[in-house]
C-alpha cells in the first residue's frame, strides 16, 4: 500500500507562477506514490487522517535530500499511510500545533514565505521520489 504525502499549507496561494511550478512536479509523481496539497485557514485542521505530522519550523532538524528521501523511504517501509508536512501560519506554530507534531523539519535556516515553501517542500519530495527510485532527475 502507498504512502500518502501531504503538504498541509496554512493559507491559500494566489500566485499564478508558484501554483504552476506546484503542477508542474505534482504531475510527475505516479499513482503508487501519491502527493496531494491541502490549504487551512491557519490552524492544523483537515490532518484527522494524517497518521504522522511533520511540521515545517526553523528550530526543526535539517536534513540533506538523501537524508530525507531516505527518511519518506523508511516511513513507506514501516508501513506508514500518510505523512504531513505542515508549512505554518506567519506568526509560527503554537504549543498546541507542536504537541500535535510527531517531529518537526526545518528546509533551510533561512526564512521563506509559505507560498516558496510549499514549492520547495514539493520540488524536494519529488527529488526524494526519483532517489527512492533510482531515477535519473535532470531540471
Amino acid at each position: 500500500m502507498a504512502t500518502n504525502l501531504v503538504i498541509i499549507s496554512c493559507g491559500r496561494v494566489r500566485e499564478r507562477y508558484i501554483l504552476d511550478g506546484e503542477q508542474e512536479y505534482l504531475k510527475r509523481f505516479p499513482s503508487d506514490f501519491p502527493v496531494e496539497v491541502r490549504e487551512t485557514k491557519g490552524t492544523l485542521d483537515k490532518i484527522d487522517d494524517i497518521q504522522q505530522l511533520v511540521l515545517l519550523d526553523e528550530r526543526g532538524t535539517l536534513m540533506n535530500t538523501s537524508e530525507f528521501a531516505a527518511d519518506i523511504s523508511v516511513r513507506r517501509d514501516d508501513g506508514v499511510k500518510s505523512i504531513g508536512f505542515a508549512i505554518g501560519p506567519a506568526e509560527g506554530w503554537s504549543d498546541e500545533d507542536r504537541a500535535k507534531a510527531h517531529r518537526t523539519l526545518s528546509l533551510s535556516p533561512l526564512t521563506f514565505p509559505f507560498q516558496m515553501t510549499r514549492l520547495i517542500l514539493i520540488e524536494q519530495i519529488y527529488r526524494a521520489y526519483t532517489l527512492i527510485r533510482g531515477l535519473p532527475y535532470h531540471k
